[in-house]
């Protein structure tokens, strides 16, 4: 066999290539055992810092030195790791100060499953600063962050970039100018021209918090949140992506549609559609407008629950009270606690308020005072129930029985007392032919019943029930009805009573009509017949007429005012004059048929007309008297003297 020997230059870079690879294959360094340097000069003084080693092998490898400092530049398939974080790339430069320079397809990979990629890669080591550059992209779990160059924090796993970059987590991107990302802690601030875009929501912002893990945007500058219907703006707060909750303070605004509101914190709750707004709390949509200390919104319903000192404007209402429920679609009112509704036909004033969205029905106690728009017209009492359907109102005594209130004009009041009272309106529609419009008249009705009292200045009154109806100005009372003008007292079957400016002006009563007159209460003068119409003026009893089959027994005075003798007089009309509620002229008319009685002559017998009936027993004396539950003065009753 024939041996070819290989020339001598051959030889010596076989062995060249040989030592250089043992070197390579036998350094401590390229295990991970020692430093890159050798020598006491690199090692480092602080034992908290370690150096960055290959994690395996590289394709190429080439030590060099330059300026006095040791250097390896590796090529393929480049694995390094400093601790428990490792690096891969297309190539790297190490120096002996634990600095690298790695590039091409560089990843950082952290134990968390942190991952971070980008084009270029400058690390120190010591610091253990990584500063990125190109296609920086570092994910952690579903959030990706994306910027053309970042700086992360190794030991404190602190991410920055100072380049408009941005964020997205699933549906959600999020980009600001500058970042800090503490990603252990998942918590990520943005500065600068911060905006979130997101499938339910956007966001516009100075600088916010945004918490990776609970999902949870803190709001640490003005900020406007908003969608395609609402908007949210605040200077501080914060937001739950996952619940659809946010808190908005210091200046905090909201919009929804054609609602706006505005307080000193508003609570948002997106999955029940539901604002709660705290001091200061404001809210209007359209014409209505709502204030309190604390108001509840709940949007799908239209309805507000308004507590502290509330207040409501709408269409045609307003409320007032310490706790108020509003519906802003049926334009309707609860109350807890003293409130007062404002309608333009009547004002209610009680201490509980509850309606009926469905019903239209409405109830109120406690203290009720109900007013008609005039402010003349008043109703106190412990209950009362409403129904929009004609503004109907009936109250009901549990502890006081209801009490009227009307003012005239000339400041005079009249009151009415019942065990039921009930208002409602009536509707005149004229058309006015010069422009063939239609005017609306609206008038407030009153109905009275269960022993009715009426009590004013100089008259008092008592029937079973009473009808008053506004259009006419009648009053109208049923059921053994009795007036009294000081020592005057009339009765009959029904009394008509016609009301002007709020004082009496006619009286008339229909069937078994009596009239007794008395300045001693030990003779009475009377008269009665089918009609009796007694005429008023300023309030006082001035006239009587006296129509159908009239008689009359009247007692004749001297000018001593002593009696000295009875008339008995039957005819068809009786007309008599008063002054002061006092009898000062009489006149008796067609058909006259008379008898005159000595005072001697003069006994219980003749001097009482059929239908008589002292009935001074049920005059209303006080209004306190009147209103307590456990008086019926309907059940005392006087017969007429002759049938004794």
């Amino acid at each position: 066999m024939t041996i070819t020997r290989l020339p001598y230059y051959f030889h010596r870079r076989f062995y060249l290539v040989l030592i250089i690879g043992l070197l390579y294959f036998l350094s401590p360094a390229v295990y991970g055992q020692l430093p890159l340097s050798v020598g006491n000069d690199s090692i480092p003084t602080n034992d908290s810092i370690t150096s960055v080693i290959l994690d395996e092998p590289a394709d190429h490898v080439r030590l060099f030195k330059k300026d006095g400092i040791q250097y390896q530049e590796l090529v393929g398939n480049v694995r390094m790791r400093h601790d428990s974080t490792f690096f891969r790339c297309d190539s790297a430069i190490l120096d002996e100060n634990n600095q690298v320079e790695a590039y091409g397809h560089v990843v950082i990979q952290e134990l968390d499953s942190t991952y971070i990629f980008a084009d270029t890669l400058l690390y120190n080591g010591n610091t253990r600063l990584a500063h990125l550059k190109g296609d920086v992209v570092l994910e952690n779990g579903l959030q990706k962050l994306f910027s053309d160059q970042l700086d992360y924090q190794l030991d404190t796993r602190v991410a920055r970039y100072n380049k408009k970059s941005y964020m997205t987590d699933g549906g959600t991107q999020l980009s600001s100018e500058k970042l800090v990302f503490y990603v252990p802690e998942h918590q990520a601030i943005f500065y600068d021209s911060v905006i979130v875009v997101n499938d339910t929501f956007n966001l516009k912002a100075d600088s916010m918090g945004f918490n990776t893990r609970d999902y949870r945007v803190d709001f640490l500058s003005p900020t406007v949140l908003y969608n395609d219907t609402s908007r949210l703006y605040a200077e501080q707060g914060y937001y739950l992506m996952k619940e659809d909750e946010a808190l908005f303070h210091q200046n905090a605004q909201f919009e929804s549609g054609k609602t706006m509101g505005s307080g000193d914190s508003i609570f948002y709750y997106g999955q029940a559609k539901e604002y709660e707004i705290r001091g200061k709390a404001y809210i209007s949509k359209e014409d209505k407008k709502a204030r309190a200390h604390r108001i509840v919104y709940d949007e799908e319903k239209g309805q507000l629950n308004l507590y502290g000192n509330a207040r409501v404007t709408g269409d045609d209402i307003q409320a007032q009270g310490e706790e108020l429920i509003y519906s802003t679609v049926t334009n309707s009112v609860n109350a807890v606690g003293r409130s007062k509704i404002q309608r333009p036909e009547f004002n209610l004033t009680s201490d509980l308020l509850k309606y009926s969205d469905e019903e239209k029905y409405g109830r109120a106690k406690g203290n009720v005072i109900w007013e008609d728009s005039s402010g003349l017209k008043r109703i106190f009492t412990d209950s009362l129930e409403y129904t929009d359907k004609d503004q109907y109102a009936r109250a009901i005594g549990i502890e006081q029985r209801p009490l009227f209130q009307w003012i005239g004009d000339s400041g005079d009041t009249m009151y009415m007392i019942s065990d039921t009272l009930i208002t409602s309106q009536s509707v005149d529609e004229k058309l006015v032919d010069s422009t063939e419009t239609v005017v609306r008249d609206t008038f407030q009705n009153f109905k009275a019943y269960y022993d009715v009292a009426i009590l004013r200045d100089g008259v008092r009154g008592r029937a079973d029930s009473i009808a008053f109806n506004e259009k006419d100005s009648l009053i109208t009372l049923f059921g053994n009805p009795v007036m009294w003008m000081d020592t005057t007292q009339l009765y009959g079957d029904t009394i008509f009573i016609t009301m002007e400016g709020g004082e009496i002006d006619k009286v008339l009563i229909k069937g078994n009509a009596f009239v007794i007159t008395s300045p001693d209460s030990i003779y009475f003068n009377q008269i009665t017949g089918r009609t009796i119409i007694a005429d008023f003026l300023d309030g006082e009893l001035v006239y009587t007429e006296v129509v159908g089959n009239a008689e009359s027994i009247y007692f004749i005075l001297d000018e001593e005012l002593a009696y000295i003798g009875m008339n008995k007089i039957i005819c068809s009309r009786i007309e008599m004059t008063f002054e002061e509620s006092n009898v000062v002229g009489i006149s008796f008319l067609e058909n006259t048929n008379g008898e005159l009685f000595e005072m001697k002559s003069v006994s219980d017998e003749n001097s009482f007309l059929k239908g008589y009936s002292d009935k001074n027993i049920l005059r209303p004396l006080s209004i306190e008297m009147e209103r307590k539950m456990d008086v019926n003065p309907l059940s005392a009753i006087v017969l007429d003297p002759s049938d004794n």
